[in-house]
């Protein structure tokens, strides 16, 4: 029974021993930047500092996103819904957790972007190409923004133009016929900047 026990106590005093020891692994530190968004507080504000519910769609998402149009882009986010009455190009509208599409406003560059006949805008006439970023507010915001973003705001950033020249080009087939090719320009010098789309 001794013998066992001296066993025993040699045994854990090579791993008494190695815990002693400090440990020097390397601390790798990362730094993450939150988002600035713009739509919440009418400012720029990093989105932690954000109360509401705000989703950011960057324009890399948007090039790997298989959405043809912004709202099957926005179909895929959470508590968005999208009702089109036809096929691509026709009248679409986006509910907000429920609310109605007259509730939800949409903003292209901080202008209201809508339709005086339809009562909502037609999301299928923003083409992918020309967005460099959306901001979906998701929830009231009416003090900030009037009686039409009682379900939330969506406001769509278009590209600019920045020192250089840089086109673009794609071309995009789908199922039942469908092909789509798009182009743009974009560039600038100190003076002016330029940024175009066709397709």
């Amino acid at each position: 029974m001794k013998n066992k026990s001296s066993r025993v106590h040699l045994a854990a005093l090579p791993l008494a021993l190695l815990a002693a020891f400090p440990s020097h692994a390397q601390t790798e530190t990362v730094a993450y930047l939150s988002e600035t968004v713009v739509t919440a507080t009418r400012v720029e504000t990093r989105s932690d500092a954000v109360l509401s519910d705000v989703v950011v769609i960057e324009a890399d998402t948007l090039e790997k996103s298989i959405g043809r149009t912004l709202s099957e882009v926005l179909s895929r986010s959470a508590g968005l819904q999208m009702s089109a009455n036809g096929g691509l190009g026709k009248q679409s509208g986006l509910f907000v957790r429920g609310t109605e599409a007259r509730h939800v406003l949409l903003l292209v560059d901080g202008v209201r972007y809508g339709s005086s006949t339809a009562g909502s805008a037609s999301l299928d006439n923003i083409p992918l190409g020309i967005i460099e970023r959306i901001e979906v507010l998701k929830g009231p915001a009416s003090a900030l923004y009037g009686s039409d973003a009682v379900g939330g705001v969506v406001q769509v950033f278009t590209k600019q133009g920045s020192k250089g020249f840089h086109p673009s080009a794609s071309v995009t087939l789908g199922s039942f016929g469908h092909r789509a090719a798009t182009g743009g320009l974009s560039g600038g010098t100190d003076a002016v900047t330029y940024a175009l789309n066709f397709g």
